[in-house]
């Protein structure tokens, strides 16, 4: 399991608001697996979320060795799904 956290509490609820909506809205809709969220809360202030961890490497980690070119045709493909 994944368990992001922030230290800015104000942030890290928007954060993982956007992540939280994000998550919903590409559950089964895109050709790739995305993780599945297991559940989100607060504790003390602190928001937090749960979520399945993927095979593979983070796109963080191998983004900047992917060429413009290949970009653009990651996030056309991802944007039409």
């Amino acid at each position: 399991m994944n368990i992001p956290l922030s230290k800015s509490r104000a942030v890290s609820g928007k954060i993982l608001f956007a992540r939280n909506c994000a998550l919903a809205f590409a559950q089964g809709k895109l050709s790739i697996k995305t993780p599945d969220l297991m559940h989100t809360g607060e504790i003390d202030g602190w928001s937090y979320l749960v979520m399945t961890r993927l095979a593979g490497q983070a796109s963080r980690e191998v983004w900047a060795s992917v060429g413009q070119r290949d970009r653009l045709e990651i996030v056309s493909r991802l944007g039409w799904q």
